[in-house]
């Protein structure tokens, strides 16, 4: 007999729960609502475990101490393996060893569902989640205790005052039974048969067990010694059993060649054989009781069977989930809601555990209203406490008539009509708030793949390669891992093959979207070069292209995916999202399009300001009047809000500094006058923008004036001293940023203009250009009323140059002849290029030859020799050239080339320029066009001025009586009107001579006035 306590069929099953973490508390908490207050044992230590063990081991009656069934701990993996400090699971199963404890109760541990294996492993019985839900929590452990319970209960424990049994007695008490009894190991192992089962294996025909009355059964995998009709039957439903740890009852149809297991009186002899089947799980054995019994399909009891059997395959079958609730729990589910919760059976749960609260509690509400039918369903989440992916669902409640059980429909929202449609108008809300592409294509996606189920969809566009389509949106199940795919070839995504779609419209004209979005649906071997290149396993593919705007790809490992579904949904929404797409595109065209006009419209405001501000230019009288209006323009083209500051500064003699001489703006009206004085050095490298705009000829730009103020003030060696505190004026006045260009004329330079802004980076790409303009046309009226001021003037400046190297073609000439060559005139020819007259001294050069003039036009430039006849001191010949001269460069400048000598391999030039003149700027632009120039002297002279008196008195004495008199004829005879108003013969007529004299006359008088004009005049 067994020293265990004996106890009582009633007593209540005892759990000892050890330890104190918060996995062990919430466990706790879960078995005090469900089992007796008397039941639930708490140790907080180990060692108070082993105490309350060692207590009921050693009692000599349960009124001592009461049995412990089961123990329940944390187990923790990184713990276990912890050799100092062992975890409450390794201690309690070694009591077995070395604690005293001749019969461990079975240990259930606390752990995650990743970590079940290894606690089996170190001695666990069973293992529940922290995640479980407090009802599942509570079936466990109470089917652990039961086990236990029933195997202190058998009769080797005994009882008080009753009498014992030993296992011999026992196997000979089961041999009796008509029932079939075995049980069997961890691996299916068969170690033990009563009597009646050992007949009904070895009754059975099948080859592999035929023959076995002299070979022992125990060892025997028992899935051999069932017959192949129903093995697989058997197989399943003891796994379940053993899965589920509860007990599982089926039944299965037993072939008539088998002998009979004990048939009941159920039945007539003719009656369908049944195999009615009970496995119960006990730690790592499964017992199962087998008996016969016959259904006769034409009797009550065989109707009824049958109609039950057909009604469960039928409950099974249905697409939606059923479930009977029994005061809020679970107590029938058929299979569609199992794999809607993913899980192998839902017997037991409470309702709280498998929806979320909300809807729990109206499922709760309407089984206990008296309305007997709701048509509306309940929306909400399965699944909701997390312990598994949250499915959107619609439940259909209903009351039975059995007293507190209720009728639950669990619709999949995501495949219902009602859900496609929420999953459809959710997309399209989205797009139509969606604010950019990508936003779009990520709620098209996303629709798609919730719609679809699909593991993978992802939108691909067209990437800058027309060849390559990369992916624009991606979007995975939370059961696949993120992942980023890689760019495709467009020809490698199965945009023409498919089962579906291909050639299908769907009859309307008004929506252009749906007409040309078609879905595909792809096998694998259809899609193997996309599912290669992105990376992507799948079996099944759904392409959705979308012309220019990419493809849409859903993918899915199942070989059955998207068999059954319609695909009209992800068609509509992936119309939408092009239609998105294009309304965002138009928006954008909009906005460009008003941008663009907003630009266009200050860009003519700005032309509208420069026109007036040009002829305001054009229209001043003295330079000083072009300066100060140039100020004014430029501070009035400044936006409204800013305060800016415009000065004009003219170069010092020898252009070395700047030095403000105008200013105007806003700034200019509240401190300009700090401008006056200041001088700014001429420097490419200048710190202050005028100063490097002279030097280097062109815009200068700063952004961030105190920035270049404190650079200046850092400069290795230092910035020149104005120029820091010309700047640091400035800045402190509020100016941060300027912009300053040259005002300059066919290479004369007249200053600068400067304008300051309070706004940093205030001036872009087109402000530059503007005033960049304007200082180009401030400086064609300077140099206009420069010119004019120039021909006023009644001083002359003569300056002799030197060119040592040049190919300019007066220059080559003068070589070429090796004489002297006098420029009488120079005539702008209107193809190009000029004709120049000269004149060739006859003094110590005789004239050159025909021969020679006509040879000179083998030189470059020169297009055309001939001799005009003589002068007063010398040949006068016109060259035709096609190029610019030196005489045309001096020319645009007021000066007139007098004399080119050629010497060696020098060429000396003597030319007049108009007095007062900025000779130093005159010569330094020559040398930007003849590098080799030189100033070899300079002189002052009046200029000879005469009366028109005097002209009047010299041309009456140069022309004889009759020469006036046909000048006179002519002129008021409109001779040289245009058109003529007399010809020569008439005017001839009037002067009763002949038409050739007439002609002689005026010819001689044309010659003389022009010698006068020219010449000395």
């Amino acid at each position: 007999m067994s020293d265990r306590p004996a106890m009582s069929a009633d007593e209540p099953r005892s759990v000892l729960v050890v330890g104190s973490s918060p996995p062990v508390e919430r466990t706790a908490a879960a078995l005090s609502a469900t089992l007796d207050s008397t039941a639930l044992l708490r140790a907080r230590t180990v060692s108070a475990a082993r105490e309350h063990l060692a207590s009921a081991s050693h009692a000599a009656s349960s009124s001592q101490h009461r049995a412990i069934h089961c123990l329940v701990c944390e187990f923790s993996p990184e713990s276990e393996t912890d050799t100092v400090q062992p975890t409450p699971l390794a201690e309690l199963a070694s009591l077995a060893v070395d604690g005293g404890i001749d019969s461990l109760p079975p240990i259930v541990a606390i752990t995650d569902d990743e970590r079940v294996d290894d606690a089996l492993d170190h001695g666990a019985t069973d293992v529940i989640s922290p995640a479980d839900s407090r009802a599942a929590i509570a079936a466990r452990v109470r089917n652990v205790a039961e086990l236990r319970h029933h195997r202190d209960s058998a009769p080797d424990s005994g009882t008080a005052g009753s009498p014992t049994f030993s296992g011999a007695q026992l196997d000979a008490a089961l041999d009796l039974l008509p029932t079939a009894v075995f049980t069997l190991g961890p691996a299916g192992e068969l170690e033990y048969a009563n009597a009646a089962a050992r007949e009904f294996f070895r009754g059975a025909s099948d080859a592999t067990v035929r023959n076995r009355e002299e070979t022992p059964l125990e060892g025997t995998v028992v899935w051999e010694l069932f017959p192949a009709e129903i093995r697989e039957t058997v197989v399943d439903r003891c796994a379940e059993a053993r899965a589920t740890g509860s007990v599982v009852e089926f039944e299965t149809p037993l072939p008539e060649r088998l002998p009979a297991l004990a048939p009941s009186s159920d039945g007539p002899s003719t009656a369908q054989r049944r195999l009615e089947v009970t496995a119960a799980p006990d730690e790592n054995r499964l017992t199962v009781l087998a008996r016969e019994f016959r259904r006769d399909r034409k009797s009550g009891n065989g109707v009824e069977r049958d109609r039950l059997a057909l009604l469960e395959e039928t409950v099974d079958a249905l697409e939606d989930g059923i479930a009977v609730l029994e005061d809020g729990t679970i107590r029938i589910a058929n299979t569609t809601l199992c794999d809607l919760a993913g899980t192998g059976t839902l017997v037991g749960t409470a309702v709280d555990a498998l929806f979320d609260d909300e809807l729990a509690a109206a499922i709760r509400e309407r089984a206990d209203s008296p309305v007997s039918r709701w048509m509306d369903p309940i929306q909400g989440e399965l699944d909701g406490d997390g312990s598994a992916q949250s499915v959107p669902v619609d439940v259909f409640v209903a009351p039975l008539s059995v007293a507190e059980r209720t009728l639950c429909v669990v619709r999949d929202r995501r495949r219902s009509a009602a859900g496609t449609l929420s999953t459809v108008c959710r997309t399209i809300d989205s797009l139509s708030t969606a604010a950019s592409r990508s936003a779009v294509r990520q709620a098209v996606v996303s629709g798609i793949r919730e719609y679809t189920g699909a593991e993978f969809t992802g939108w691909y566009r067209s990437a800058d390669d027309g060849d390559l389509l990369s992916p624009a949106a991606v979007t995975t199940a939370e059961s696949v891992p993120r992942i980023e795919p890689p760019a495709v070839e467009r020809e490698d995504v199965p945009l023409h093959v498919g089962r579906d779609g291909d050639d299908r419209r769907d009859g309307t004209d008004g929506d252009r979207y749906r007409d040309t979005v078609h879905a595909t649906l792809v096998d694998r071997a259809d899609a193997d070069p996309f599912l290669a290149r992105s990376g992507l396993r799948a079996e099944r593919v759904l392409v959705v292209p979308l012309a220019e705007r990419g493809v849409i790809v859903a993918t899915s490992s199942d070989p059955m995916a998207f068999d059954t579904l319609e695909t009209a949904p992800v068609e509509t929404v992936s119309a939408a999202g092009a239609a998105a797409l294009d309304r965002i595109a138009a928006r954008e065209r909009v906005r460009t399009s008003r941008y663009e006009r907003a630009r266009l419209e200050s860009e003519l405001d700005t032309a509208v300001q420069l026109r007036a501000g040009e002829r305001h230019l054009l229209d001043a009288d003295s330079r000083t009047a072009v300066e100060q209006r140039l100020c004014e323009v430029a501070a009035a083209l400044a936006p409204a809000d800013a305060d800016e500051l415009a000065w004009v500064g003219r170069a010092t003699a020898g252009n070395e500094t700047i030095t403000p001489r105008t200013w105007s703006g806003s700034a200019a009206g509240r401190d300009g006058e700090w401008l006056d004085s200041q001088t700014i050095p001429i420097d490419p490298n200048a710190a202050a923008p005028a100063g490097r705009a002279a030097a280097r000829r062109d815009s200068i730009v700063i952004d961030d004036l105190a920035e270049t103020a404190a650079d200046a003030e850092t400069h290795d060696g230092g910035e020149n001293a104005d120029t820091t505190a010309f700047i640091r004026a400035a800045t402190e006045r509020g100016v941060r940023s300027a912009l300053s260009v040259p005002i300059e004329h066919d290479e004369f330079s007249y200053g600068t203009l400067t304008v300051y802004a309070d706004q940093p980076a205030a001036f872009d790409d087109h402000s530059r250009r503007v005033y960049a303009h304007l200082a180009a046309v401030a400086g064609h009226a300077i140099g206009a009323l420069e010119r004019k001021r120039a021909l006023l003037s009644d001083r002359v400046t003569e300056l002799e140059l030197v060119l040592r190297e040049s190919d300019d073609v007066l220059v080559a000439l003068a070589h070429e002849l090796d004489q002297p060559l006098d420029v009488q005139a120079v005539v702008p020819r209107s193809a190009g290029g000029s004709t120049v007259y000269c004149t060739l001294p006859s003094g110590e050069f005789e004239s050159p030859a025909a021969s020679r003039l006509d040879s000179l036009t083998e030189l470059d430039g020169v297009a055309r020799v001939r001799s005009v006849g003589e002068g007063e001191t010398g040949s006068v010949v016109e060259f035709t050239v096609e190029t610019d001269t030196i005489a045309d460069a001096l020319a645009a400048h007021n000066g007139l080339v007098r004399t080119l000598v050629p010497v060696d391999d020098r060429t000396q030039v003597a030319l007049d320029l108009p007095d007062p003149v900025d000779v130093r700027s005159f010569v330094e632009g020559l040398q930007r066009a003849f590098p080799s120039a030189e100033l070899v002297s300079r002189r002052e002279r009046e200029r000879e001025t005469r009366s028109p008196r005097s002209f009047d008195a010299d041309a009456r004495e140069r022309l004889s009586e009759r020469q006036f008199q046909t000048l006179e004829a002519a002129y008021y005879g409109g001779f040289f009107a245009w058109p003529r108003k007399s010809t020569g013969e008439e005017i001839a007529d009037s002067l009763a001579v002949s038409q050739p004299t007439f002609s002689r006359h005026l010819r001689t008088a044309q010659r003389k006035l022009f010698e006068l004009l020219f010449d000395e005049y």
